[in-house]
């Protein structure tokens, strides 16, 4: 996701800090503190600017990595979603299946009868 606008602080700085720190806790509070500006702005500007609201953007990176996870490593599944920052296993599993269609579980399977 390319951001138009190269002096936008607002969005440089939560796209990297994504990008740094996507497996710790989040939150907008967090964003809202360290920008000085209101939950509310950063929700719109960072919908109107990138197309996708905040969680999305997060819970799709983090969904990226797992896929990363899964098809190069034999961890177990609760913990890739640890490792992305999903501290509940079955959170986890509900939040992959929305972007993949299917479980972790089937997608590593599925992924490994393709290699």
């Amino acid at each position: 996701m390319k951001n138009e606008n190269n002096d936008d602080y607002i969005i440089d700085y939560i796209l990297r800090y994504i990008r740094e720190k996507y497996y710790e806790d989040i939150y907008l509070d967090l964003f809202a503190e360290k920008l000085s500006v209101s939950k509310v702005y950063i929700c719109k500007h960072f919908k109107d600017k990138t197309g996708t609201n905040l969680v999305d953007y997060l819970n799709k990176y983090r969904m990226e990595i797992a896929c990363e996870k899964l098809r190069n490593t034999d961890l177990k599944i609760k913990d890739i979603a640890s490792e992305v920052g999903i501290g509940n296993v079955n959170s986890f599993i509900r939040i992959f299946k929305k972007y993949y269609g299917i479980s972790p579980g089937e997608y590593r399977t599925y992924t490994a009868v393709l290699e």
